[in-house]
């Protein structure tokens, strides 16, 4: 979401001299074609992080979005109040934050204490239900 803060201050750093900039041009995330490779990257992602930096993620996705959706006037509020209808580009955007964090929310590829890859249905005992 180009309105995000970390978006602004990457965007505004230029290549900062390394010859390197951040930038999305040419990517395009949006719509129901977009919605399966922001999932595609998300399950990608999650299966190499440790179970502690997954962790890390849930508390960072339910401060960062959750809590803004909760408890601000924001876009991420705002789309908890409208109908999808009435959404313009900006919120869109909103939208699929809101939504993408609660699909890695629920997403069995951040749960933490066993390998989901090899899973084979039978669950670690020293891994407490």
């Amino acid at each position: 979401c180009t309105a995000h803060p970390i978006y602004i201050a990457a965007a505004n750093q230029g290549d900062g001299g390394s010859g390197i900039a951040v930038g999305f041009d040419g990517i395009y995330l949006n719509g129901e074609l977009g919605r399966i490779r922001r999932q595609r990257m998300y399950e990608f992602l999650l299966s190499k992080l440790s179970d502690e930096e997954k962790i890390g993620v849930t508390a960072r996705l339910a401060k960062e979005v959750l809590g803004e959706a909760a408890g601000s006037d924001g876009d991420l509020a705002r789309v908890c109040q409208l109908s999808q209808q009435e959404f313009g580009t900006k919120l869109q955007s909103a939208w699929n934050v809101l939504t993408d964090a609660l699909v890695i929310l629920t997403s069995k590829a951040i749960k933490v204490g066993k390998n989901h890859e090899d899973d084979d249905g039978v669950d670690d005992p020293n891994v407490p239900n």
